[in-house]
């Protein structure tokens, strides 16, 4: 039963972010001149997630909930909406893009009661976890993930993709999370795994299309 529980709580145990160490509010820019704030060094904060109404299709493995669709509805240039359809459940991430750090806002079952979706219904909410902290350098850490990588190569049935970022959660039972990004796609694949003196528990999911 706690196995069976795990595994469909897998897709929330995954997402950069945690809801234990909520991080201070960060200010938002108040006008479209400010938009150089989404820029930290070279990088460009927005690149971390698709266009306006993309659709992104990830193939699972290991686990029925693996397999997944994240839609991308930016709501302005700071705030953006990303639904997670696993088949079983659909659920609504909120972000915002500050000066130096892209954090959640909320997630939540999309279909649930009361669940803010609109930009005037987000704007002042405060953040609940930290999803990326900028620059991304090997070493640094945020809530409970750590930058394992900056310059990684992974092949997808999408493409493949150089100089991908990968972040990583160790759990106090050796399991183990990552999260891999690409600019331009931001997330392209996730990772859970748990070794034990018998085997291997692993369930992947991998961007596979997007339309």
């Amino acid at each position: 039963m706690k196995k069976f529980t795990f595994l469909l709580l897998l897709p929330l145990l995954l997402m950069a972010c945690t809801k234990e160490t909520p991080p201070d509010s960060t200010e938002v820019p108040s006008s479209p001149e400010q938009n150089d704030s989404l820029q930290s060094g070279n990088l460009n904060m927005k690149d971390y997630f698709l266009q306006d109404g993309t659709i992104a299709h990830f193939l699972g493995d290991g686990n029925e909930y693996a397999t997944y669709t994240l839609r991308t509805e930016w709501l302005d240039d700071h705030h953006v909406n990303v639904y997670e359809d696993n088949g079983g459940m659909e659920m609504l991430r909120s972000y915002r893009l500050g000066d130096n750090q892209i954090t959640l806002l909320q997630q939540e079952p999309s279909d649930a009661e009361g669940v803010a979706t609109t930009l005037e219904s987000i704007r002042d909410m405060q953040p609940i976890g930290t999803y990326l902290q900028f620059p991304l350098e090997i070493g640094d850490t945020f809530d409970k993930w750590t930058v394992t990588a900056t310059d990684a190569e992974l092949d997808t049935p999408l493409q493949p993709f150089q100089d991908v970022v990968i972040i990583e959660h160790t759990y106090e039972d050796g399991a183990v999370s990552r999260v891999y990004f690409a600019e331009g796609f931001g997330e392209i694949k996730r990772e859970y795994s748990h070794k034990t003196d018998d085997n291997e528990f692993k369930v992947t999911s991998v961007i596979e299309s997007i339309e």
